[in-house]
């Protein structure tokens, strides 16, 4: 088991689902966790913050290290989407995905910049996604914003690599939670129809299999990787024929 004591994790869209479930684990590993999210609750500290807006990322990192004493690991873990044909979403549309989506992952790692440096260990750990590298249909701002998020973390990987932090993502396919549920999954004729494709299991996977692959990244284990993608789907992405 990782050992993160004396270390402060800041989850965004920590609330519920993937979120509560990273927050919980690294509490158990003995970091102090800060939660940031528009309606935030647990953790050490509880910080309410729209991502879309780089002013209140800032305060947020701000408070969190005043509050903490300092800032050693980021999770960008929020994340929006909704199902919709292409030439259906307006602008507002668009924007209302892909500004949470990569605008508030780059706000986010932005203003958690200082504190990580300082770190000497700093680690940003980003949840993109499959639809990233996959085609999507209706769910084309998310794709867009996930592949842009995957994009960011390899950037930065190398223009923070001077500074001894590490910059990665973690890519799930579909995920059951009580949210995606809602969204996604209009029946549960299509959540079976999705979970059969999963070759390992035919099920979708669950918040606790995202977890391991964080903490891997944010831990020591993993001081020499950066830059790099960890997909985890059961296989789903590389089935093309169904068997």
């Amino acid at each position: 088991m990782h050992d993160f004591s004396g270390r402060v994790v800041l989850v965004t869209g920590g609330a519920g689902g993937i979120g509560r479930a990273l927050c919980d684990a690294f509490a158990r590993a003995g970091a102090r966790v800060a939660v940031v999210s528009r309606d935030p609750s647990g953790g050490d500290l509880a910080v309410k913050c729209d991502v879309r807006e780089l002013a209140q990322c800032t305060a947020a990192v701000e408070q969190v290290v005043a509050e903490l004493g300092r800032l050693d690991v980021l999770v960008n873990n929020h994340g929006a989407n909704f199902l919709a044909p292409a030439t259906a979403i307006s602008q507002n549309g668009w924007r209302a995905i892909t500004s949470v989506v990569l605008d508030g992952t780059f706000h986010m790692s932005r203003a958690a910049f200082e504190p990580l440096r300082e770190s000497g260990r700093g680690r940003v750990i980003s949840i993109a996604a499959t639809n990233a590298f996959l085609g999507s249909p209706l769910m084309a701002p998310s794709g867009a914003g996930k592949a842009g998020v995957i994009s960011l973390m390899e950037s930065l990987a190398v223009e923070w690599a001077p500074f001894g932090i590490t910059c990665n993502s973690v890519s799930p396919g579909p995920v059951d939670t009580e949210g995606a549920n809602k969204r996604l999954w209009a029946s549960r004729e299509d959540y079976d129809r999705v979970a059969r494709r999963v070759p390992l299991g035919k099920r979708m996977a669950t918040p606790a299999d995202v977890v391991g692959p964080v903490l891997f990244l944010a831990s020591d284990d993993a001081a020499f990787v950066t830059g790099a993608e960890i997909v985890v789907d059961g296989g789903e992405r590389l089935r093309q024929y169904d068997v």
